[in-house]
């Protein structure tokens, strides 16, 4: 299932909401969030400090998407349950990021096989962010 009005439809993933210093993205206002232009400018005001667009954090989240990836390939739990309702936590503070996987209340052991598209969603999130940083390297 592919909600049509968020941009899980388009991207595999959706945003919840989002909060940088004074910028924030609420939970109601990421309902409005459709396509993955839209997206791509909350993600970019999010990886920006007062220096502008953060280089460092960008990568570090690459790596962390990777190493979520990497995960999801060798977890026995991932194999065998449905993770509906699943998030990843992003968090960046100072220079330093990491990736946390939260909200497994929804979760039940299941036959596996399908894994409700969490991998393509991650390698998405992986390359939005890895396009952002296209952008800023040229």
């Amino acid at each position: 299932f592919r909600d049509a009005t968020t941009t899980s439809h388009e991207l595999g993933f959706r945003l919840t909401a989002l909060v940088h210093g004074d910028y924030r993205v609420s939970q109601n206002d990421s309902r409005s969030l459709e396509t993955k232009t839209q997206f791509l400018e909350c993600l970019e005001h999010y990886l920006c400090n007062e220096q502008g667009f953060d280089m460092g954090v960008a990568t570090q989240f690459v790596d962390e998407l990777k190493a979520v990836s990497l995960a999801l390939s060798k977890s026995e739990v991932y194999h065998q349950h449905e993770l509906v309702g699943t998030s990843l936590l992003f968090l960046h503070c100072n220079g330093k990021a990491a990736i946390r996987w939260i909200d497994f209340a929804n979760s039940m052991p299941s036959e596996g096989g399908d894994d409700n598209g969490i991998s393509d969603g991650v390698h998405r999130m992986s390359l939005a962010v890895q396009e952002l940083i296209g952008k800023y390297s040229a």
